[in-house]
């Protein structure tokens, strides 16, 4: 396969799909320093090399709205039938060719429907199914395009009317749909901009994507980063990091809005933006003002968070119609979606609440770990008696896996907690060293289908032990490690992110593509978005061990009594849930008087309330640091709402409940 790929290099600088001679020599490359790191390297064959290919559709492809199926096998059985050997390294100059002709065929597609009236009928529906396949053929996508296009503009057309759709006159709706089509058209535009940018290998793209599929042929954790996409990596995993602290929407004319200024961030800071602002123009770093007409709120997004822009001036007009330039500097800031806060559940009994978005490590100085940065929060919660605790690992998609073995251990004392084998290496048990234990009452952990890696360790690790009670849906199922290295070669800079090490529960039971089933299961309206390992391409099969491993698990939890309780709540609790995921599985009506009454039933059949049970609030020791702190209070009183209003975190509360009660009789 290595030669095959020198030949495909070769072929694209001859197609002229290369801008830099550089690339055919990166291939081999890339390739040679996966294998030598990898730990179930495949056969460099043709069959890999088709799998490369297939990686990079689905790449350039995501949302499977440019290929069809029948591109794909036409594609195939041409080079099968005339250079069978060399089949798979002959591809990608067609694909290349294709996607540009697909591209300008979508663009002229839809642009077209757009400018044009669009009539809604009772007898089309749209779908929301994400693990869907090619369309067949060209008939099947540009009725997928259709379809897509007439939802889009119901949804604009329904949260922006004046009232329901279905009572609105064809005098009334005939502008909404004008205003629809107009707003989704100037999305459309900047997408096909940035994937005809793609094509035309602007910023050397297209050659990043073909290293990324070639990573992605080897299993898909394995990843190729470009310098810029590495630190946003490492940034994604730390609790603070370098951000404007800016949150954008988008309204209903399509004009770019600021959504929130997030406490204490560079863009809070200056005084002069606030929640409304239009963003009219941007610089970066001293550069020349780019239009906002540039930008879709992805291209935004990406700009924002690059890591190669540190300056921005950007131009906004605020809602009394002055135009404000503001200039700021990224700046260091607690970034929301890792940091860790605890409340307490006010209730019989008083129940502690922790939320873990991820596991980010210590940088060895100022900043601690996530399990470091638990057990304050623990200590904080045993100071208001508390007589149970949640763990909420839910949308927790891991990180640190020394964090992970730390954090268990804040939960047991010493002991084995996993298993884990590198590459060419005999399985290693990984231990608490420390003895004793931060907290030894009862513990509920809160899971779902994205809780992944270090989440699925430490719930797994808690649930051999008898520990803890795992509740919700069944997690992710990756029971793989990642090591990320750099590429020191001429040819090729970068880094690699490559699959090196399985983990085995402290049992020695694979959870790779099973995942962990919580003690007690929970509805889900949204498990039919949830892609976990098993449904991804290329993903790692399970295995087992042998290793002999002693621990001495704590008595069994009374989880048959939990959970015959549990499944009674559950019917009156989660009903309105419930009655969501039915209507997620229906398909969706394209017809305004029959989208209103689906749009409707999304808002009455769930509201949630604030829970009855209990009230929620902080701990006393973060009542007085809020005193001080306008910024922390800002994010913990908009927390504060979203706790009092889950039906999961109640559901765990009672959960606790029904576990002092039972023990108390024993």
């Amino acid at each position: 396969m290595l030669r095959a790929l020198q030949i495909l290099s070769i072929c694209l600088l001859n197609g002229n799909l290369f801008s830099q001679a550089p690339a055919c020599e990166s291939v081999p490359v890339l390739i040679q320093t996966l294998k030598l790191q990898h730990l179930q390297p495949p056969a460099l064959d043709d069959a890999r090399a088709t799998r490369v290919y297939e990686e990079l559709f689905f790449l350039l492809d995501p949302a499977q709205t440019i290929f069809t199926q029948a591109d794909l096998n036409e594609l195939a059985k041409s080079k099968l039938a005339n250079d069978p050997a060399n089949s798979s390294c002959l591809l990608l100059p067609e694909i290349s060719k294709l996607y540009t002709i697909r591209l300008a065929e979508a663009e002229k597609y839809i642009t077209d429907m757009l400018k044009s009236k669009i009539t809604f009928s009772n007898k089309e529906t749209a779908h929301i199914d994400p693990h869907t396949d090619w369309p067949k053929d060209k008939a099947e996508l540009e009725y997928q395009w259709l379809t897509t296009i007439k939802h889009q503009c119901l949804v604009w057309m329904q949260r922006n009317a004046p009232a329901s759709l279905a009572t609105l006159t064809l005098k009334e709706l005939t502008p909404l749909e004008e205003q629809a089509r107009s707003a989704i058209l100037k999305s459309e535009q900047l997408s096909f901009a940035r994937m005809k940018a793609i094509a035309a290998n602007e910023n050397n793209s297209l050659n990043v994507t073909f290293f990324k599929a070639i990573a992605h042929s080897f299993d898909p954790h394995t990843e190729y980063f470009t310098p810029e996409l590495k630190e946003k990596f490492f940034n994604s995993l730390d609790k603070e990091g370098l951000s404007f602290g800016i949150e954008w929407t988008e309204d209903q004319l399509g004009r770019i809005k600021i959504a929130r200024l997030n406490p204490g961030g560079a863009a809070w800071k200056s005084n002069e933006l606030n929640q409304g602002d239009e963003l009219l123009s941007i610089s970066w770093n001293d550069g020349a003002a780019k239009d906002v007409l540039q930008y879709d709120m992805e291209t935004l997004y990406h700009d924002f968070e690059s890591t190669e822009y540190k300056l921005v001036s950007i131009t906004v007009k605020k809602s009394d119609g002055q135009v404000r330039t503001v200039s700021m500097a990224k700046s260091k800031i607690e970034l929301t979606n890792n940091a860790i806060r605890s409340y307490v559940l006010n209730g019989t009994p008083k129940v502690g609440y922790i939320m873990l978005p991820g596991f980010y490590g210590s940088d060895g100085e100022s900043t601690k770990g996530c399990a470091d940065d638990v057990a304050r929060e623990i200590l904080k919660l045993k100071k208001e008696n508390i007589a149970g605790l949640i763990l909420d690992l839910r949308f927790n998609g891991g990180g640190s896996l020394l964090e992970a073995i730390n954090l268990a251990g804040v939960f047991i004392d010493n002991g084995p907690l996993a298993l884990m084998q590198e590459v060419n290496q005999p399985a290693v048990t990984l231990k608490d060293l420390n003895r004793g234990t931060l907290y030894s009452g009862p513990l509920v952990i809160l899971i779902n289908g994205y809780s992944a890696s270090a989440s699925e360790l430490v719930s797994a690790a808690l649930q051999d032990w008898n520990r803890a009670i795992l509740v919700g849906s069944k997690t992710y199922g990756k029971a793989t490690g990642q090591i990320i290295l750099p590429i020191d070669n001429p040819a090729l800079s970068g880094f690699i992110k490559v699959t090196n090490e399985r983990l085995y529960r402290v049992t020695g039971k694979s959870l790779q593509q099973k995942g962990i089933t919580p003690d007690i299961e929970l509805p889900d309206a949204y498990e039919v978005f949830f892609q976990r390992e098993r449904n991804l391409r290329n993903s790692i099969t399970p295995d087992s061990i042998v290793k002999k491993v002693y621990y001495a698990a704590l008595p069994a939890l009374p989880l048959a009594e939990l959970k015959q309780r549990s499944v009674q709540r559950q019917a009156n609790a989660f009903k309105e849930i419930v009655a969501v995921a039915d209507l997620l599985a229906k398909p969706i009506p394209l017809d305004p008087v029959a989208y209103a009454a689906y749009y409707t039933r999304f808002e009455t059949d769930y509201k949630p309330m604030p829970s009855k049970t209990y009230s929620v609030s902080i701990t006393g020791f973060d009542t007085n640091l809020h005193a001080a702190d306008s910024y922390r209070k800002i994010v913990s009183d908009e927390v504060l709402d979203e706790i009092s209003k889950s039906r999961y975190i109640e559901e765990a509360f009672h959960i606790i409940q029904d576990y002092i009660a039972l023990t108390k009789t024993k």
